[in-house]
């Protein structure tokens, strides 16, 4: 497997949300892990992130804005629409 490795800098430049943020949502569940690449008994060791993990995540996220469409946003005339049955079921 040729999985790349990522630094911090190069994960903020695919998926630019505060480290912060990043780490709380690591700690969630709701990111991918990072990978302990120095020393294992160091605190402070150097860590990075699997490219296809990050690739998988972000592609995930954009399945997720909108279930079953082939992530294409809807067109003016599906918003008109939907907008137009939300308006007769508040009827």
């Amino acid at each position: 497997m040729n999985d790349r490795l990522l630094s911090d800098s190069e994960v903020n430049e695919k998926v630019p949300i505060s480290p912060a943020t990043r780490w709380r949502m690591e700690a969630e569940g709701r990111f991918p892990k990072r990978i302990k690449i120095g020393d294992p008994e160091s605190r402070s060791g150097r860590v990075a992130w699997s490219e296809s993990e990050i690739d998988e995540w972000i592609e995930s996220r954009k399945a997720a804005r909108n279930p079953g469409s082939n992530n294409k946003p809807p067109q003016a005339s599906e918003r008109r629409l939907s907008k137009q049955r939300k308006n007769e079921h508040a009827a």
